[in-house]
């Protein structure tokens, strides 16, 4: 009696946890044909499986396809050991040990009778099916211990019958006693947690995703994160990402972003920095935090991403301004005209990419100063779209610059919902755009594999272009074209920054027809 005490604490204790399982991994045999998905069976579940690993083919030879299917196949493997773990459950257990003691009588239908198969167990949690096992083992169990009151008249076979009889009782009191035990919640088979899926489906509904986050752009970029990561990851639930699997779980992310690049977009062996990754990782630890605020969970999960993401991308660069060279190779190399206007307007303005990709017409502003029309870009309405407080400025056009924009209002580039535009750049939900970094990037990577050369390389090289005349131009004056923040001091928060007259006479001291001469 006490072994079965104890066979039930035990069995309570090691079914209270769940069974963590394996990531699946992908290999091809012999390094030809198909990929093939691979999975190590968890001990305590080979027995029941027969097997120490899971394979199957993902049928594609293409490893990026592969890739993409091979959470799929490891869902699938997990609910095949899911399965298998029910055999674990207390239940299962008291039933299989209470079968095998039946099993050694004579008098019952059982003794010659198929072996039970651990995977139809499941059963037992069954509503309709489960009251059919439950009455069927206890009719042959009560038929055992009826049996000594009958009258052998063998007295070894009697003897046999009542030493059964005694190892069936406390077997058929346990079973019955568990059988009871799974009605209530707390005693059930323990399922996998909730899917990741659903938990993101509920965040995307939650206020801290509708409401916290103001920004339309942050909310697509967090949502279409996420949606990349489950492509990945598959139909993955939160007892993933718990403990040390989801330590390995983490880092399985982030090699996937830094080496397999399907995830991120790779630019000519570009390896992604830690900020990147770090918005990925953001996005996806939004919805575990939700699970924890909500209840759903609880303890945080990957909080140690920012770690992660530092260790595994490249190193931060600071970036450096294009030479002269560079800029005259970037001018010179075969582009889309769109694309060369818009370098050529950073090259001699200072301003974003982003923010010449959403300039209009209305923005090229002319001013008669001591007799002469001047030209330059107004971003000075709060209705544009800037980047800070201070990108509300007004950027001198000189006349070499100046010339290499199409007749006003018959830009060939123009947007057709927005004529008004010099650009047809897409706008996102928030009404800015990312698309012209993304293709200044394209262009850069191209011509250049130095990671230190990048979009913000324009506005280093303008900057380094201010000290040509730096006695006329005041690195102030610099900062206020650029669009920061002209200084600290309290002086320097008030007033409306600098007057075009000065920033424009200034800025003509500086050589820039080389952006319209061959």
């Amino acid at each position: 009696m006490y072994l079965l005490v104890y066979l039930a604490v035990y069995l309570r204790l090691k079914y209270s946890a769940l069974m963590e399982y394996f990531r699946a991994t992908m290999a091809r045999n012999s390094g030809r044909g198909n990929w093939y998905a691979y999975c190590t069976v968890p001990k305590a579940l080979r027995s029941i499986l027969k097997k120490t690993k899971m394979r199957k083919s993902l049928g594609t030879s293409d490893s990026r396809i592969a890739r993409q299917r091979l959470r799929d196949v490891e869902s699938e493997f997990y609910k095949e050991f899911d399965r298998a773990d029910i055999a674990n459950h207390p239940l299962p257990a008291a039933y299989l040990a209470l079968d095998a003691a039946v099993r050694e009588s004579t008098i019952t239908v059982y003794k010659d009778s198929k072996p039970i198969d651990p995977m139809d167990l499941q059963e037992l949690f069954d509503p309709e099916l489960r009251w059919n096992w439950f009455e069927e083992i206890r009719d042959q169990a009560g038929l055992i211990l009826a049996s000594p009151g009958i009258d052998y008249g063998d007295y070894e076979e009697a003897a046999v019958g009542a030493g059964i009889a005694e190892r069936v009782e406390p077997l058929l009191h346990y079973f019955s006693v568990e059988f009871r035990k799974v009605s209530s919640e707390d005693y059930a088979p323990k399922k996998r947690s909730i899917l990741f899926k659903d938990m993101a489906t509920k965040y995307f509904a939650s206020y801290e995703y509708t409401t916290v986050l103001t920004r339309e752009k942050t909310k697509d970029d967090y949502r279409s994160n996420i949606e990349k990561f489950m492509r990945w990851a598959g139909d993955v639930d939160l007892s993933a990402f718990e403990g040390q699997q989801g330590v390995l779980f983490m880092n399985a992310y982030a090699d996937e972003m830094v080496n397999n690049r399907e995830i991120i977009p790779i630019f000519l062996g570009d390896t992604p920095s830690a900020a990147t990754l770090r918005r990925h990782f953001s996005a996806v630890h939004s919805v575990l935090s939700f699970a924890k605020n909500e209840g759903f969970i609880e303890e945080s999960l990957w909080d140690n991403y920012k770690k992660v993401a530092n260790r595994k991308a490249q190193a931060t660069v600071k970036p450096i301004a294009f030479s002269e060279a560079q800029i005259l190779q970037l001018l010179r190399a075969k582009k889309k005209p769109r694309e060369q206007l818009l370098f050529q307007l950073a090259i001699g303005t200072g301003c974003r990419l982003d923010e010449l990709a959403l300039l209009t017409w209305s923005q090229v502003i002319s001013k008669v100063i001591s007799g002469v029309e001047v030209f330059a870009l107004d971003f000075t309405s709060l209705d544009i779209k800037v980047k800070r407080e201070a990108s509300h400025r007004v950027v001198p056009l000189v006349p070499d610059v100046f010339a290499c924009l199409p007749p006003r209002n018959k830009s060939p580039f123009s947007c057709k919902k927005e004529p008004d535009r010099l650009f047809d750049y897409p706008r996102i939900k928030d009404g800015k755009t990312d698309a012209a970094s993304k293709a200044g990037m394209r262009q850069i990577r191209k011509l250049f594999k130095d990671p230190r050369l990048v979009n913000h390389s324009f506005r280093h090289y303008f900057t380094n272009k201010t000290r040509e005349a730096e006695q006329y131009l005041p690195k102030a004056a610099v900062n206020y074209i650029t669009g920061h923040s002209i200084g600290a001091g309290e002086r320097d928060q008030y007033g409306d920054g600098y007057p075009l007259k000065m920033t424009y006479e200034a800025m003509c001291k500086l050589d820039f027809s080389f952006l319209w001469q061959d």
